[in-house]
């Protein structure tokens, strides 16, 4: 069963939550900790938004089979989510922070060449890319990405707005087709059923293809037969196919059953408990060190204080000594003067 949890009451969303949030079992974890924004669009968010954010992350995190993980929410609206030390953290932290939208839109008439030159172009990118990560030529790597959202960025001009999003489904599978590649089976609730029936109808036939985007990412561009002009696809399901490995389409089930988030998320750190047991056991170490240590403080004082007092003895001795030299200067003077070479 998957309900958007946008659509649910906060209290059920709070109950869902309470298992992961309030649990402090895990003594041996891996923290990420993210920080939340407002989407694009939107200038704030509030404490049911924060809540729904976290009832997504749980049901992502259950659908990775991480079910003893830790979720806490701070008023400067981070995020500390614990997991367990043998869970794959970074494949988690993808998951837990792609938004996850869905959205399934008509292809713009006379944009066929267009549409065809762009796949084209983002296919070689990501090509080079990954030859570039897989020679560890990560910076470079890096640097192609601009590029590749600059085609997506187009791609995604060459379709129409559209209604028929995640919001509207029912259920997401995944399951491995005959070449050894994976897809997903989406199902829509009933609003969405009808919304799609209508949408399938208007492009059966015209040899457009309807662009299924996740995040304004294309996955899909399925044709739809002629055989469906009259009503539609109106069996409320549909098929996102991708050359997908098994891995990619589990978690684009994930994703489609949690729903999208109501934020963006941002990753500020990953930690493990022995980082910061390493770092308060060190902290521990010089404040005890310190206070176990009173009598070398005093006897560093003492030690001071005795060198203080040979400075200043030592420094009145030339005075002493100058004296006695001005008075042989000056017994010299007179012998000086009383000489008989002095005339």
């Amino acid at each position: 069963m998957m309900k958007q949890l946008s659509k649910t009451l906060l209290g059920a969303v709070l109950v869902s939550v309470v298992g992961v949030a309030c649990s402090t079992q895990l003594k041996d974890y891996t923290q990420l900790t993210m920080k939340a924004t407002p989407l694009e669009g939107s200038s704030t968010f509030d404490e049911n938004q924060l809540a729904i954010t976290e009832g997504i992350l749980a049901n992502r995190l259950s659908g990775l089979g991480i079910d003893n993980a830790e979720i806490e929410t701070t008023p400067d609206n981070q995020l500390m989510i614990r997991l367990p030390v043998d869970a794959d953290t970074l494949a988690a932290e993808t998951i837990l922070t792609n938004p996850g939208l869905l959205t399934l839109r008509n292809q713009k008439p006379e944009t066929e060449a267009d549409l065809a030159a762009g796949i084209e172009a983002l296919q070689r990118l990501l090509v080079e890319q990954e030859t570039l990560v897989q020679t560890e030529k990560r910076a470079e790597a890096q640097a192609m990405q601009a590029d590749i959202e600059k085609v997506r960025s187009e791609i995604l001009d060459l379709f129409e707005p559209s209604l028929v999003n995640g919001d509207l489904l029912a259920d997401a599978r995944a399951r491995p087709l005959e070449d050894n590649t994976w897809a997903v089976n989406i199902q829509f609730t009933e609003e969405g059923t009808a919304l799609f029936a209508e949408q399938t109808k208007l492009m059966a036939g015209t040899g457009r293809t309807i662009g299924l985007f996740l995040d304004n990412v294309l996955l899909s561009t399925p044709v739809v037969s002629v055989d469906f002009a009259d009503k539609g696809i109106d069996s409320g399901s549909a098929v996102i196919s991708g050359n997908f490995t098994k891995a990619a389409a589990k978690a684009l089930e994930i994703q489609l059953k949690s729903g999208a988030l109501p934020v963006a998320l941002e990753t500020l750190a990953i930690v493990t408990s022995s980082d910061e047991s390493s770092a308060e056991e060190t902290a521990t170490e010089e404040t005890d060190t310190e206070e176990s240590n009173p009598e070398e403080s005093d006897t560093e004082k003492t030690e001071t204080e005795e060198t203080d007092t040979k400075e200043t003895k030592a420094s009145d001795e030339p005075e002493e000594k100058t004296d006695a030299s001005k008075s042989e200067a000056n017994k010299e003077e007179t012998d000086t003067a009383s000489s008989p070479d002095s005339d």
